[in-house]
């Protein structure tokens, strides 16, 4: 009897210990996080037609807050109950953007991926993680509810909203403590400090809107018209100055490439490793590029027309 006695206090030692560690492994916090709420931004790729979209954006600081190294997965709860839930991307923001491969569960609505480093005591890493689903509510307005929750305490959150283009009567709940206008959108503006785990940011919007169009598609069309319209004007005025500096450099080339012709074939032999080696580098960030640029068509500091001409120009891409 006492040997049981000692076995079954030893077993919930263990269990707790065990306990311990697991709460440990996954304690990382987050630090200065903007969520940032895009009804009808825009539409990612074979969406359903007539189907209004809500992008989402995490955008924060992981934070190693123990006392060892931390080197495994990270966990962020997601609402994937929401019809035509899709991520997007989970990437890093330390050196460009790192996008990385995650793990889905739905039977807790979780996502988990692991860093591309490891983090030492103190040490932070930049994060961005962005979604996508349709929870609108049916009715004569456009109504959806949003619960954003976290398994961490955070010290400052940020939820920032973006009003749709062409729509009215913008009422959300709580009311917003800030209203500004950047890139051409409405914003309303939330602030909270020290969040805890597990408290979750209510929030309800509603607006009239008598089409399921992104704002990004039409912002950027005008924008493109005004700048198509520049760009002709100063080709118009430059053509002539063009012409005679073309002819000279043709002149100038032809010389060196006469010069050079000898050189060619020793050059192109010692750099074809070095161009094979490139050629796999690129392709393997083709996705990383295509995220960042489509990031700033979003974000509004670049036009449609631009947004694929740099899509053209990423090495590896489909002429």
């Amino acid at each position: 009897m006492k040997h049981k006695k000692s076995f079954f206090i030893a077993m919930i030692i263990l269990l707790i210990s065990q306990y311990a560690v697991s709460n440990e492994n996954n304690s990382l916090i987050i630090e200065d996080l903007t969520i940032q709420v895009m009804p009808e931004l825009d539409f990612p790729s074979q969406w359903p037609e007539d189907t209004p979209s809500l992008l989402v954006g995490y955008y924060g600081l992981f934070v190693n807050n123990l006392n060892r190294d931390f080197s495994e997965y990270v966990t962020i709860s997601l609402p994937m109950e929401f019809p035509y839930f899709r991520i997007s991307m989970i990437c890093e923001t330390e050196r460009g953007m790192v996008c990385l491969p995650y793990n889905i569960n739905r039977e807790n609505n979780t996502v988990t991926w692991k860093l591309s480093r490891t983090l030492g005591p103190g040490e932070k890493m930049p994060f961005m993680l962005e979604y996508y689903s349709s929870p609108f509510e049916q009715g004569e307005s456009k109504r959806f509810k949003i619960s954003p929750v976290f398994i961490s305490d955070i010290n400052k959150v940020t939820v920032d909203i973006t009003h749709p283009a062409r729509a009215t009567d913008f009422v959300m709940d709580p009311v917003p403590q800030k209203s500004i206008t950047k890139n051409g959108s409405d914003h309303s503006l939330l602030y909270y400090n020290n969040l805890k785990a597990g408290e979750p940011i209510d929030l309800t919007i509603s607006y009239i809107k008598n089409d399921n169009k992104g704002s990004v598609q039409d912002n950027n069309s005008m924008n493109s018209n005004n700048f198509q319209q520049k760009a002709e004007s100063a080709t118009s005025s430059n053509t002539t100055l063009f012409i005679v500096i073309i002819i000279s450099i043709a002149a100038v080339f032809l010389g060196l490439m006469i010069y050079l012709s000898s050189r060619n074939r020793t050059v192109l032999n010692r750099n074809k490793g070095k161009k094979n080696f490139s050629g796999n580098k690129k392709k393997s960030s083709y996705e990383a590029e295509k995220n960042k640029i489509r990031k700033l068509l979003i974000d509004g500091k670049i036009t449609e027309k631009t947004y694929k001409q740099l899509l053209k120009d990423i090495p590896g891409s489909v002429r």
